[in-house]
Parts: C-alpha cells; structure tokens; sequence
C-alpha cells in the first residue's frame, strides 16, 4: 500500500489514517535503499493518464508531501524532496522522515556539555529552531561529552559536523518510522553463513590486501624486539604480509629508568609475543577485508540460490560469516546496505561488509584545538584556566599508560607493581584488583553487561537510566534534582520535598502542572506550624481521582477539583474537531459518582458563604440556614426534624421519626401528633381505635354533616337548631318507613301461605 498525505500531516494522522491518495494503483516502480550509517531514500515511479483523479495526484504530488509504503518489516515514511512530472509519468526522490525534518531543524549556538548520550540528544531537539519536530531521538549511549554547534541543521549537527555527535559520543544509526536511534550498537548475529563460490552470478566480492597482517614484529621501548609472531592462517595466502608494531610502553628496567618496566628482556618480550597474537585472535587483521554484494535478481537464476536465501532476512547492522573459499578463511561481516522492491515485494540487493563501519573518533589533540578556538572568541579567561585545570590534574603525576589497542589506569607506573588496574579496550571495561595479568572480576562489556558486585557504597553520578527504546528516561545528570523523560519530554521532577508532574505530551508548556509535596500549616497566629502531606495542581490545569473503565480501558472520574474552571463541556463534531459549550462552571469540586460517608462528617460552608452542610456526630445530617444563626432541617436515623431561629437559639417546630409526627407552636408546645393509632390535638381532640372520637369540649360543624352510620337516638337533645330538628325528621320518617316495611314483608308472607292452601284445595 502506498500512501500520499499533506505536508502539514501530524505523526498521528499518518500513522492511523488513509490520508489523501492511495498511490498502488498507478504504482509503475519503486526501491527503497537503506545504508548503514548512511541514507534511506526511496525512488517512486507513478503513472499518471487523463482522468479526474490523476488530475488531483498530479498537482498534489509536490516536495514536502509524505509518503507512507510498505517495507519489507512493515510501514515506512518518506518525506518528498525531489519530484520530476512529464505527461505520463511522475518521479519522486523522498527521504525517510526523521533524515528529511533533521535538515529542516537549526541549532543556532546549542551547547550540550559533560552529559551522556541521550542528555546531549535531549539537548539538542529542545533547542533546535524549526516546525518539523514530530520524530523521537533516542540513544542508549552511556559514555560523556561535550560538543558546541553553531549555525548549523541537526543533521549536521549529529552526522556531518566535524565534531558531530557521532564522533564525540560514537554509536550506530536505526531509523524506523518516526523513530532515530542512536545506540551503542545496531543488529544481532542470526547465525547466517554463506559460502562463497566461484562462478556464481549475482554474488560480487572487493576485496583488499592493503590491511593484510600476517606476520607480525612486535616492538618495545628503545631496542627491545621479540621474535616475529606468525597468524594461523599465515599459509592460507600465497605471500606473507609483515607488518612492524611498536609498543612504547613495554620497557626493562635500567639505570636511567629504575622505576618503571619489567625486571628483565625475557619478561618484555613475552608481552611483547602476547600482545601480537592478540592482533590475530581479537581484531582479525590476518583476514581480508571485502565487501560482499549479493543481487537476488540475478541469485535466483542459479542452482546455488537455497544457500543465499536466508540472507534476505537480515537487516542492517547484522553479523554474517562468510565462509571464503579462495582463502579459506572465515570472515565475520555486517550488513551495510539493503535495496527493496516494494513493487515485487522482495529483497533485490544486500551489501555485506567486514571493514570497520565506525566514525572516525576525534581525537585530544583536535578537541583541544576546539578549545583553543572557543578560547579565542569567546575570551572567557575562566576558560583558559579550566583547560589548564583539567589538562593538569589528568595528566600529570597520572598512572595513565595508552596502549594501541587499550587504556590502562593503575596504581602504579609500572605495570607488572600495578594491583589496582582499570583496563579498557574494545570488549569493554575491566577491573582488577590482583594486577594486570590478574582476574578481572567486575565491570562492563561492550555490549552492556554489567557485572552487578561492581557497585557496593559510593556515589554514581552524571548518569541518565533508559528502557529499551530510549522512550522513559530517568536523567540524574542535572543539578536539580532526578528528571524523567517520556518520547524526549520532561514528564516528572523530584526535587526537594516536592514531587512535580509535567505534561510531557505537550512540549511547549515549561511548567509543572500539579505537584505532591511536605507542607507546613501556620496556625494560632503564626506561632505553630504543623507539617503535613499536600497534592496540588497549578493554574490551567486540574486535579482528578479516577478509575478504569475494564471494558473501554479508559479512565472515569470518581471526583474532579477544578479550581481554574478548566474542564468545559465539549461536543465532538463530524470533523474532529472541538466545539467548546462554556467552561467549567463555578462549582470547585465536581463529585462524579455516588459517595457513602460510614463515619460522620463536617461539611462546613466558607465564612463569606451563606449556606452550608454539616454532617455531624451520631450520623446527624444538618441544613444550615445561616453559620452564625442555626440550623433549619436535620436528618438523622431517629426521623427528620424542621428548625426555625429565635432569639439566637435552634426552635423546634416539627419532627418526623418511625410512625408518628408532631408539630410545636412557638412557646415550645405540641399542639399536634400523629401516629398510626390515631391523632390529637393538644388536650382538645384525641383518637382510639376501640371507642372511636371523644370530644373533652363542645363539638362545632360549619358546614354539612354527613353520617355513614345510624344516627344516634339523643341526637335531638344535644342539637336543638332548626337544621339540626329537620335532620331529626329526617331521621323519625326514616324510622316510620322502616316500620312501614317490616309490616308489609309479613302481609307478604301471610298471603303466601293462602295461596299455597287455595292450591291445595283446602
């Protein structure tokens, strides 16, 4: 698949989206070409024809637009830097992304100075000057330096400068997507072996004999020489090839030098015969150098390919071993360049190379001449004495012994007295506490090893501890406390008694924004101070206790404090992008979820407030009416009670609790009560469920009287009015009527019993 995206593409929208074209389908050619140490470009080919969309990809396909193609690993992005049009056909030359915005970055006069790796790359991106810093530096380098870059790209800076990065602080190069790697060391070795043969098209060898060691004349001090040390393989060739090698440092004792060196010739010269077989047996310099090219296009045309085929699999950086016929030797090789064919979506090409692929170190002589010129501009006379400081206390007096191939650091000038030996070379870093022909028990090898009984009490300092990716960083090279870094940028800070918290993913806020830290409260006037434990938020920002949703994997607010009024209400629309509806409100603390207080709580208003809540003891709930007055409603588990304020004291005026509720007036006395076997009121009216109502006084109805039940027989005598007399006449042709009916019922039944007599002819 072949992506075309907009200039101005995010590293977001060209990871997850489709941008603006899909190219595949007038996909002519193309070949992606990656070196080791070097370029990774990609050339594309597109067909263009008269229809509406090449008309659209023929103008959008323009410099500084992205592509994103399928590589042999995965995805890769490549930025246009070159495009050619004709009337059928587009050109395109495009670099890969971190490569193309390093050379759009300037370093105006950035200083990284005494850091490790990844503090001087850190260094260099904060203060870089440009648009396109949307990649991650990273480097695993652990060694220190310091570098000045003035007026210059970050390219420059790191790769092409002449004291670049990669010359001061050393490392490999792995570019993959949006990510640069600087590291100690790139590719593993995958066990591929591949034997040369004669004949055989599409596998070319360069070799050359100039480097060719064979035999070596190792020499020492003044006249001291040992016999001549031959290679194993000093009969794999047709001629030997001799080369003298001189050890200064290797001496014997004499009248002139009674300090330093060994006791006698025969000690010197089996150093001397040791260190030239180290030649053969580490660095390998009696096997030809050559450079291998294999081209898979032409491989697959012969009957030896299946031996060549396992070689597409490695990358750049990987160790391969060579079997060389001619010389019959066994050559260890890296991989220095790779082409692929996204088009036929195989390999097409891989150079293979044992000749050293390292920078060129700088050395102290051009480091002090940079001095000296930094010296003469800057005219910082603090300078010069800091050269001289330096220069003095490392050289002078020092037990420092630089070997060809190894730097030594004793406790002694000579090294056969020396107990004490620090011994570095390529391999690594070694200690020795029994001599320099003693066991070296602790230190590190090259490949990051580390031997853990090396650290016991002492201090480790200028130092940054990295993950595998270099994306989490904990940097302690600084003088302000412990940093921690994530993709480059400052995330968290313990300094002092605080811990501070960044927003890393936001490179252009500075400030922290929020913060656990000691405090102290001043109370009584300022004359007692208690210490406590605060967590803090600054301004723009808020502070939040959540939880994680287990089914969407995000993270829900249990409660927010929004002080600054920072959270608003959002719509996302159709475009993606933020319709902000107001801010956060003025309410301070927004509670999400629901809350359950098992002890009792005081939740008290702000004096200038006029409301409040108290949650008090014995599970009490109090509505405050005003803080200086009293309270109006209280909930407790003994029922619901209603206040009211008078003459400065809290007035009970109602109370609710279980099965019954009561009423007071405002001389403090009950004038009505409820419950579920009746009702009073005061001493004037009460209830039983057995005898029904009893009035204690007269009994007055203003309006219609209604009865259910039988009227009473005094109802008469107690009620004397003229409404009431009508109601008891009412109530006497009620009684007449009933007397009427009962009379006539055994009239009924009477002439029933006739009847049935007639029938029977009685």
């Amino acid at each position: 698949m072949i992506r075309l995206y907009d200039k101005m593409a995010t590293r977001e929208e060209v990871l997850t989206t489709n941008g603006l074209f899909n190219l595949s389908e007038i996909h002519i050619n193309s070949k992606i070409t990656e070196e080791f140490n070097g370029n990774f470009d990609l050339e594309l080919t597109v067909a263009i024809s008269k229809n509406v969309f090449n008309e659209q990809v023929y103008d959008y396909i323009q410099e500084e637009y992205i592509i994103k193609i399928d590589d042999e690993y995965g995805e890769e992005v490549f930025r246009i830097a070159k495009v050619r049009k004709d009337k059928t056909s587009i050109y395109i030359y495009a670099r890969q992304i971190t490569i193309a915005d390093q050379l759009t970055l300037c370093l105006h006069d950035v200083r990284p100075e005494n850091t490790n790796g990844q503090g001087a790359l850190s260094h260099l991106m904060a203060n870089a000057v440009g648009r396109n810093k949307d990649f991650f530096l990273t480097s695993d380098l652990s060694n220190t330096s310091t570098a000045y870059y003035i007026d210059m790209s970050l390219y420059d800076a790191l790769f092409k400068a002449d004291n670049a990065f990669v010359t001061r602080w050393g490392g490999e190069t792995i570019r993959r997507q949006y990510n640069c790697k600087i590291n100690q060391r790139i590719g593993e070795d995958r066990g591929v072996v591949i034997k040369s043969k004669k004949n055989l098209i599409g596998f070319e060898i360069n070799s050359n004999l100039d480097e060719l060691t064979t035999r070596i004349i190792p020499k020492g001090f003044d006249i001291i020489k040992a016999n001549p040390v031959d290679s194993p393989l000093i009969n794999n060739y047709s001629s030997i090839y001799t080369k003298v090698i001189k050890y200064d440092d290797v001496k014997v004792k004499n009248e002139n030098n009674p300090d330093e060196g060994f006791d006698t010739l025969e000690q010197a010269q089996t150093e001397l015969t040791r260190r030239a077989k180290e030649q053969f047996s580490v660095f390998n310099i009696d096997k030809i150098q050559a450079e291998y090219t294999l081209n898979f296009i032409d491989l697959s045309r012969t009957e030896q390919y299946k031996d060549f085929q396992i070689a597409e699999s490695v990358n750049i950086g990987d160790i391969v071993n060579i079997q060389e016929d001619v010389y019959n030797t066994n050559i260890k090789a890296r991989v220095i360049k790779r082409i692929y064919s996204p088009k036929l979506k195989r390999r097409i090409e891989t150079k293979i190379s044992n000749i050293s692929q390292d920078y060129k170190t700088i050395s102290v002589e051009s480091i002090l001449k940079e001095l000296e010129k930094q010296l003469e501009t800057s005219k910082n006379p603090n300078l010069s004495d800091y050269i001289n400081t330096m220069i003095e206390a490392g050289l002078k007096d020092s037990y420092v012994v630089l070997k060809p191939n190894e730097l030594l650091i004793m406790d002694n000038k000579d090294i056969t007295k020396a107990k004490n030996v620090t011994r570095y070379n390529k391999n690594g870093l070694g200690f020795s506490t029994t001599g320099y022909y003693g066991n070296y028990e602790y230190g590190f090898t090259i490949d990051g090893k580390i031997n853990a009984s090396l650290i016991s009490t002492g201090i480790l300092s200028t130092i940054l501890i990295q993950n595998a990716d270099g994306s989490v960083q904990l940097d302690l090279s600084k003088g302000n406390g412990i940093n921690f870094y994530t993709n480059g940028h400052k995330s968290l800070e313990i300094k002092n008694q605080s811990m501070n918290f960044y927003d890393w993913e936001e490179s252009e806020r500075v400030e922290e924004v929020g913060s656990v830290f000691t405090a102290r409260r001043i109370i009584g006037g300022g004359t007692t101070q208690l210490p406590g434990v605060s967590l803090a938020h600054t301004e723009e920002s808020y502070m939040s206790l959540s939880y994680r949703n287990p089914s969407t994997k995000h993270y829900r607010s249990y409660i927010d404090f929004d002080y600054y009024s920072v959270i608003p209400t959002a719509k996302i629309l159709k475009s993606n992008e933020i319709e902000t509806k107001g801010g956060g409100g003025n309410k301070v603390i927004k509670v999400r979820e629901g809350a359950e207080f098992n002890e009792y709580c005081d939740f008290n208003a702000r004096p200038s407030m006029k409301y409040g809540i108290w949650l008090g003891e014995n599970d009490e709930v109090t509505l405050n009416y005003n803080n200086s007055t009293g309270r109006f409603q209280t909930f407790s588990p003994w029922g619901f009670g209603a206040f009211m304020t008078s003459q400065g004291r809290d007035q009970q005026i109602f109370r609710a609790k279980e099965d019954s509720a009561s009423f007071w007036d405002s001389s403090d006395t009950r004038y009505a009560h409820f419950s579920n076997t009746g009702f009073d009121l005061g001493d004037k009216l009460f209830t039983n469920q057995a005898n029904g109502i009893t009035s204690r006084l007269d009994f007055h109805v203003i309006g219609n009287l209604t009865v259910g039940g039988s009227y009473p027989r005094n109802l008469s005598e107690k009620l004397d009015d003229k409404e009431i007399d009508l109601l008891y006449e009412l109530y006497k042709k009620d009684l007449q009527i009933e007397e009427l009916q009962e009379r006539v019922s055994k009239l009924e039944s009477t002439m029933n019993k006739m009847v049935k007599l007639i029938e029977r002819g009685v």
